[in-house]
């Protein structure tokens, strides 16, 4: 019988997929093959594969696939020794490990007033607001375009920013799967901006968002760092997700 740790950090990953998968089914560019989800679109978020798990066996269409350009050079996974072991012998090498982390009840976010103004974004000027913030953030280019259908979509996708001076300084987003899980996505501050405390003032903000939409559960993936701030919010660590890339 599956553990509850090790359930809570599959139900926390296939959120993260599941918000991937809904931006590229959005867009047009989700695809599906050999049992495995990605998106294609080089030097753009997203681009990458997921899905992979334990019963796939097509392992030369993988590499065959990658090597062709038509499949994306990443690969994000749960942790999994042996999976790493065939990717390793096809090309991959590991790039990227984060923690899944869980929400556990016990920790409650506090009424104090917030450092900023949070809101939810309703149009495309806010809208580009947050994707360059999180651009910034992460590193990779993030299109506006690709939030535009859930800017009218109250359900699944919901994106904020925060203010700090008179300018949109910090973002975050919800994201609700099918599962009725609640998953805390894409938390980032303009580098000018950090050591504020604005991140934390995001997570706090959302977290009683999230609550308040009752889900079954609510996680969010973080760095090492990142996770020990997380775990004095009420998230407990309890499985990793680990990110390949081809002949890196």
């Amino acid at each position: 019988m599956e553990n509850d740790k090790l359930r809570r950090h599959r139900d926390i990953l296939e959120n993260l997929f599941g918000l991937w998968g809904e931006v590229g089914r959005k867009a047009g560019l989700l695809r599906e093959e050999h049992g495995l989800r990605f998106i294609r679109q080089e030097g753009l978020w997203p681009d990458l594969m997921f899905g992979l798990h334990d019963r796939f066996g097509d392992w030369e269409a993988l590499r065959e696939g990658v090597r062709s350009g038509k499949y994306p050079m990443a690969l994000a996974l749960a942790e999994d020794a042996v999976l790493g072991t065939k990717l390793h012998a096809l090309g991959y090498s590991k790039t990227s490990t984060v923690r899944s982390m869980c929400w556990d009840s016990k920790w409650m976010p506090g009424p104090k007033i917030h450092l900023a103004r949070i809101e939810r974004v309703y149009n495309k000027e806010k809208l580009a607001d947050f994707a360059h913030i999180a651009s910034v953030s992460f590193g990779y280019e993030i299109l506006p375009t690709m939030f535009h259908p859930f800017l009218e979509d109250t359900g699944k996708v919901r994106m904020y920013i925060q203010e700090h001076g008179g300018k949109a300084v910090n973002c975050g987003l919800l994201f609700l799967d099918d599962n009725g899980g609640c998953g805390i996505h894409i938390i980032g501050t303009l580098p000018d901006h950090r050591g504020l405390g604005l991140g934390r003032s995001m997570t706090e903000y959302l977290l009683k968002e999230a609550i308040g939409l009752s889900p079954r559960h609510i996680g969010l993936v973080a760095s090492e760092g990142g996770a020990r701030i997380y775990s004095k919010m009420g998230f407990e660590p309890v499985g990793h997700m680990v990110t390949y890339r081809f002949g890196h």
